[in-house]
C-alpha cells in the first residue's frame, strides 16, 4: 500500500504556505488502478510538480520515494542527486530479508528510468552495465568528454536490439544500439554474488557484485 503524507511549501514567490502532497512509498500497482497514467506522471516528474494555490507559481520538488513494482517483483528506492552518504546508508540498512525479489537504490531521474526499463524488461541490471561500460569504451576520446551518463531505453522488438542514450551536457543525446545476442553473451559469462538487500549498481559499482577469477 502507498503511504502519502501532506508537508506545508511557502511559495518562493508570493509566500503564501499550500499543501504538497508527499509520497513516501508507491504501489505501482494499486496507484495505477487508480490513475493509468500514474508512472508516467514519475517518468516526467510532473508529480513532483508544486502549484502554488494563490499565485500559481510551479516549483519541482525533489525528496526519496520507494517505487515498488508487484507485477514485475521489485522495489526501488529513489534518492534525490544530492543525497548524502548518510541517506544512502541509511536506505542500505533496511531489512528486506523477507522480501524475494530485486532491491535498488538510485540517485536520480535517470538512473531511476534506467532501472525500470531494466527491471520491467525481465533483463538483468549488473549485465546492462557491463554492456554500457563496453559500448562507451568503443566512443571517441573527444566525445566521451561531453556524455552525463547513458541510460537503458528499452528493447526493440523489430529490430531485435537494445537500445542506449548517451545523455550528454548539451542535451543533444545519442541513441546506440546493441544486438539482444550480446546481452545473452555477457549474462553467461557474468558470475554474478547474491545482492540481498537495497545496494547500488551502477557504473562505478557493478563489478563488486561480479565474482573475480
Amino acid at each position: 500500500m502507498s503511504r502519502i503524507r501532506y508537508e506545508k511549501i511557502r511559495c518562493q514567490d508570493c509566500g503564501y504556505e499550500g499543501d504538497y502532497k508527499i509520497y513516501d512509498s508507491i504501489n505501482i500497482d494499486e496507484e495505477s488502478k487508480i490513475d493509468r497514467y500514474f508512472k508516467r506522471k514519475i517518468i516526467d516528474s510532473s508529480l513532483f510538480l508544486y502549484t502554488c494555490p494563490r499565485c500559481s507559481s510551479k516549483c519541482y520538488i525533489e525528496y526519496p520515494f520507494l517505487y515498488n513494482d508487484v507485477k514485475n517483483n521489485f522495489m526501488v528506492w529513489c534518492l534525490p542527486d544530492n543525497a548524502t552518504e548518510t541517506e544512502i546508508n541509511n536506505v542500505k540498512r533496511v531489512d528486506m530479508r523477507t522480501y524475494n525479489g530485486t532491491l535498488r537504490v538510485v540517485i536520480g531521474k535517470y538512473d531511476f528510468i534506467d532501472k525500470l526499463n531494466v527491471f520491467e524488461n525481465k533483463l538483468d541490471d549488473i549485465a546492462i552495465e557491463s554492456i554500457k561500460t563496453f559500448t562507451f569504451s568503443k566512443v571517441d576520446n573527444n566525445e566521451k568528454k561531453y556524455v552525463k551518463t547513458i541510460m537503458f531505453n528499452g528493447v526493440n522488438e523489430e529490430s531485435r536490439n537494445l537500445e542506449f542514450v548517451f545523455i550528454r551536457d548539451d542535451e543533444s543525446n545519442k541513441m546506440v544500439n546493441v544486438p539482444v545476442e550480446f546481452y545473452g553473451q555477457i549474462k553467461s559469462m557474468l558470475k554474478e554474488k547474491e545482492i540481498k538487500g537495497f545496494e547500488i549498481v551502477d557504473q562505478a559499482s557493478y563489478g563488486n557484485f561480479v565474482e573475480n577469477d
